[in-house]
């Protein structure tokens, strides 16, 4: 079962990366985790979509916790607004994805899968050399199932409180 999920991911990765322009792989860096990112820029150039993977420490970090769990975002961002200054493009961002993982939620003492839509604002700076950093907020609202004594459906309750942390990733891009 993990294997074919693992190979599932890796060919969408695939598929995306041979229709992107350029992409880049960077460090996902928050209080709510720590991880991987990887962006493809769209072919018409509109954007980029970003694909995320990290380890949910959110409550890790709050102290609620002594366990990290997983977590997995999918976000199409569109440029709205942004200058070119002579060493960096800058621009502004925003847009929706998806997010799901086995984490933790406020009010429950065991893990449990979380499946939410989000919405993405933030900057990126791409600099010349290749170097892209992008700063921003990413608001979840879903649904968090657990198990206590039979299976239960509530409000992913900490994507709504860890919309309050920014989050910075650091990537190097390829294919330019």
């Amino acid at each position: 079962m993990r294997r074919s999920i693992l190979i599932s991911l890796i060919l969408v990765l695939v598929s995306l990366h041979v229709q992107a322009q350029s992409s880049g792989l960077g460090l996902y860096q928050s209080m709510k985790g720590l991880g991987l990112s990887y962006d493809f820029s769209h072919a018409r150039g509109t954007g980029f979509d970003c694909l995320t993977v990290f380890a949910d420490t959110g409550d890790l970090m709050l102290g609620r916790s002594d366990k990290a769990g997983i977590k997995f975002g999918f976000n199409r961002l569109y440029g709205f607004a942004g200058f070119q200054h002579p060493m960096a493009l800058v621009s502004l961002y925003a847009g929706p994805g998806i997010s799901a993982g086995r984490v933790r939620d406020i009010g429950h003492t065991d893990y449990g899968w979380c499946l939410s839509a989000c919405g993405t604002f933030g900057c990126r700076i791409d600099f010349d050399r290749g170097v892209s950093i992008r700063a921003g907020f990413t608001a979840e609202v879903g649904a968090f199932i657990h198990k206590e004594k039979e299976l239960h459906m509530s409000l992913y309750r900490n994507g709504l409180i860890h919309s309050a942390f920014p989050y910075i990733v650091i990537s190097m891009a390829f294919g330019r």
